[in-house]
This record gives C-alpha cells, sequence and structure tokens, in this order.
C-alpha cells in the first residue's frame, strides 16, 4: 500500500497536475492519461532496480535480474497508473500490487526460478491480464465514472 500511495497517490497526482492529460487510449482502453502517469511509471521501475543492493550484506552489484525487475516494474506501474487514472483512486493499484508481489514471492522466493515457478508465473501473468481487461472494461468503473 505504500507504494501505491507514494508513487500514484502522491507522485503521479502531483505530476498530473503539471502536465496535461492528452492520451486517450491504453492498450486498447479509453482511458485519459498524460505524461505524469508515464513518469511516474519509469521511476517506479528505476527505483526496483536497486532491489540487488543491500548495503548490509556487503552486496553492491545491480545484476541483470533486477534489470529485468526494473522493466516489469515500468510496465506494471503503467498499469497501475491507467487503474488509478481510471477509477480515481489507489485502492484497486494497491490490491493488484499486493497480489503481484504475494505470488511473485511464493512462485520465485521457494523454488528459486525452476521450470515449474515460471510455468506459474507466466500462468498468473495471463491471469492478471484477463483480470486487468475485465477491471478496466467492466460496467462497475462506468456506473462509478458516470456519479
Amino acid at each position: 500500500f505504500a507504494e501505491e500511495l507514494f508513487f500514484r497517490g502522491y507522485i503521479q497526482t502531483r505530476l498530473n497536475e503539471t502536465f496535461n492529460k492528452h492520451f486517450r487510449k491504453f492498450l486498447g482502453f479509453e482511458v485519459e492519461y498524460g505524461w505524469g502517469l508515464i513518469i511516474t511509471a519509469v521511476i517506479f521501475g528505476v527505483v526496483h532496480i536497486f532491489g540487488g543492493i543491500n548495503p548490509f550484506k556487503g552486496t553492491y552489484a545491480i545484476k541483470p535480474f533486477y534489470v529485468f525487475i526494473a522493466i516489469s516494474a515500468t510496465f506494471f506501474g503503467l498499469l497501475f497508473g491507467v487503474i488509478r487514472e481510471k477509477t480515481g483512486d489507489i485502492w484497486a493499484c494497491s490490491i493488484l500490487h499486493g497480489t503481484w508481489d504475494f505470488f511473485w514471492i511464493l512462485i520465485f522466493m521457494p523454488s528459486n526460478a525452476t521450470i515449474s515457478g515460471i510455468t506459474m508465473f507466466i500462468g498468473f501473468f495471463i491471469v492478471f491480464g484477463i483480470l486487468f481487461e475485465k477491471f478496466l472494461s467492466s460496467d462497475h468503473i462506468a456506473r462509478r465514472l458516470s456519479n
């Protein structure tokens, strides 16, 4: 919740006050957004590249795995940002982000990225995509925006 509160709740909101929302679609979905969302997603991704740096363990190298994490975080930062723009709040983003982190830990931490873990990750990614599509195209969003 803290990441979403900071990135989508504070940074994206402040940047949206500075930049106009002149984009109208994202991955085929009708949503109004601007450079505030894109800049926030990039910052969100860059922050995640430092996950491999741990001064308490004496590790200071940025490994390729963390570059992958940063690229993924940027992409998901875009998705979470779109959800925030579409809904007007950070609750849905926080729930999806928490779910994503939970499954990421569940799948990769115990198995150290084995084939079964990667297969589960791909399956979860597909399910996440389907839920994302259903969420953004749902009548719930249309009703909420019309109020």
